[in-house]
């Protein structure tokens, strides 16, 4: 059947199919009903871009995982954090994103790197960023942890815009690099990575 919902985030509502479909085991005998819910097509181009605003974590980034986080720049609120790899708890939505990136930028353990970096970690900045086109953003630097040790980290940052409200999501993502990083260094050749690509010459 097809349903008008509310998303949660936006307060926007929009129409979705639900839907189940059977799952057979290898005689063609069905074992079980899967639910599947899709958000239905909407406006003059035959495109959902609200899906782009639903993610999970990526499952191949929870080994590695430092820091993710979801949040909306344009109101400077979190929708989802991630510490370790393990979700924070309930009261994560009630900090700013400012603070997040605040205490991350004090993290920086060069001060060049803060410098030179300080751009990714100002939601203003970010926000003038992605008014001048960009949308992607990789950067490895050196990161002080909770321990006091210092690791090189990787983070990618993408940020999109939702299509009813023009509100600005930022999600970032920020890995461990410390053997990648001892890998490249160890690399004959000099600088092999190719930095459009990520990809190894």
């Amino acid at each position: 059947g097809n349903f008008i919902v509310q998303h949660e985030d936006t307060g926007c509502y929009n129409w979705a199919a639900l839907s189940f479909r059977m799952i057979c085991d290898e005689t063609g005998e069905p074992v079980k009903a899967v639910g599947v819910f899709e958000y239905l097509t909407q406006g003059s181009d035959g495109q959902e871009a609200r899906s782009v605003l639903i993610r999970s974590m990526p499952r191949s980034l929870r080994p590695h995982l430092i820091l993710g986080m979801q949040a909306n720049l344009t109101r400077n609120t979190v929708r989802n954090l991630w510490i370790e790899g393990k979700p924070l708890a309930p009261g994560a939505s009630q900090l700013s994103c400012d603070h997040v990136l605040r205490q991350e930028e004090e993290r920086l353990f060069s001060y060049n790197e803060r410098q030179e970096l300080k751009d990714y970690f100002c939601r203003e900045r970010l926000l003038e960023l992605f008014s001048a086109g960009k949308r992607w953003i990789r950067i490895a630097y050196r990161r002080v942890d909770g321990e006091g040790n210092i690791r090189w980290v990787r983070e990618t940052i993408n940020m999109v815009e939702a299509p009813l409200t023009q509100d600005i999501f930022l999600f970032a993502y920020l890995v461990e690099h410390d053997r990648r990083h001892r890998w490249e260094m160890e690399l004959e050749g000099g600088d092999l990575l190719d930095g459009s690509t990520g990809l190894y010459k």
